[in-house]
């Protein structure tokens, strides 16, 4: 969703349009944003359940290292393995269905961004290698479903996708990608056993959550330089996101990252990401008004 928004932001703040036009005018814009949205939540939704699945399959998630009950369903609540197959496959058809509307409503050029998503969402969890199972695991779910997501939602609504919006789009990319880094970074010894080959496994605990705070610490920088340069009054609402930073950052510090705490950092990040995103969109949304 986040990514979604992000996109729809920058439409704004960039100088596409104007609040009052894509309510009054504009309407087929917030129809392709709110599909894009939908689109997002159920390309997500089938990426997280063929992940469980899969990892359902090859043995790699048991009760002994999943103490969250939310985060092994198949498990804990005895479901149908291959119902969750089904409901992911039923996902990516309706994720295609919505997509296709996109691509119909606004450029042909979408069609290669969601082709792209599509791919990247089987071969993630899927096939001999999946890509979880990588040190680029990370990064491209966070080009896919931060980056790409976000140009998509902008080239989709405005019809042409500039520099501006590309470059918008690193800090929802960012923060993906440091929530699958904290998240596999807290499973560790569960992917070892595996047989991934994960960027937490080859740099240790200590190592990936430096990285991941630092990153953090990166994301908010850049925000502020981004907002900087298209309205830099808003640079006061960034430094704000300071204040409720340096407690999460502090707890992605120290960790521990391990199955016990899983919980506690994975919240931790994504309310961190929150936080970034939240002041970053906050920012350019009001440079529309005051510009």
């Amino acid at each position: 969703m986040g990514p979604v928004i992000v996109g729809g932001t920058l439409t704004i703040g960039l100088g596409d349009f104007t609040p009052l036009d894509l309510v009054t005018h504009n309407w087929l814009a917030v129809v392709i944003g709110i599909l894009m949205l939908l689109t997002a939540v159920l390309a997500q939704s089938a990426v997280n359940t063929l992940n469980d699945y899969y990892d359902y399959k090859k043995g790699t998630d048991t009760i002994d290292n999943c103490v969250d009950t939310t985060d092994a369903a198949i498990i804990y609540h005895k479901l149908n393995p291959k119902a969750a197959r089904n409901f992911a496959i039923a996902c990516i058809s309706a994720a295609f269905v919505t997509g296709l509307i996109v691509v119909l409503l606004s450029t042909p050029l979408v069609l290669i961004m969601g082709l792209i998503g599509a791919v990247t969402l089987v071969l993630y969890s899927a096939g001999p290698k999946p890509i979880s199972y990588l040190p680029v695991g990370e990064l491209i779910s966070g080009l896919v479903m931060g980056g790409i997501i976000t140009c998509a939602t902008y080239l989709a609504m405005t019809g042409h996708l500039s520099l501006a919006a590309v470059l918008g789009a690193i800090p929802p990319t960012l923060t993906i990608a440091l929530i699958m880094q904290v998240n596999n970074t807290a499973d560790i010894q569960r992917d070892k056993e595996a047989g991934r080959r994960t960027l937490p496994i080859l740099l240790g605990e200590r190592r990936s959550a430096s990285m991941i705070v630092t990153l953090h610490v990166v994301t908010l920088l850049y925000c502020a330089g981004y907002i900087l340069t298209i309205a830099p009054w808003g640079i006061f609402i960034i430094l704000l996101a300071v204040i409720p930073s340096y407690s999460k950052l502090k707890i992605l510090w120290n960790g521990p990252y391990n199955v016990e705490n899983r919980t506690k950092v994975m919240k931790t990040t994504i309310i961190q990401a929150i936080i970034t995103n939240g002041a970053f969109i906050l920012a350019i949304t009001l440079r529309a008004h005051f510009a």
